[in-house]
């Protein structure tokens, strides 16, 4: 079985027999095979998918402007050199 790539090469082009850059290791991969055959690709993909909105949520609550002014504060209290003076 011969798995046929969605990006078609053009005509008189030949694939490398090693593909060294990133874009042509991408693109010679088997999408097809690995998403018939490996199951933990396709829950890989799924979970990616499902879990993308909490992860959205989470960097939109952590980035927010109150937030900001908060890990601001208190990174202004603790900055200090270890020969300044105790305080409390």
């Amino acid at each position: 079985m011969q798995v046929v790539l969605s990006v078609d090469m053009a005509p008189g082009q030949k694939a490398f027999i090693f593909p060294y850059t990133l874009a042509s290791q991408y693109r010679q991969f088997h999408w097809q095979w690995y998403w018939k055959n490996a199951r933990s690709f396709r829950f890989l993909v799924y979970s990616f998918v499902i879990s993308l909105p909490l992860i959205m949520k989470i960097n939109k609550g952590a980035h927010s402007p109150g937030n900001v002014e908060e890990w601001k504060k208190r990174r202004e209290a603790r900055n200090h050199t270890h020969f300044d003076p105790p305080h409390e």
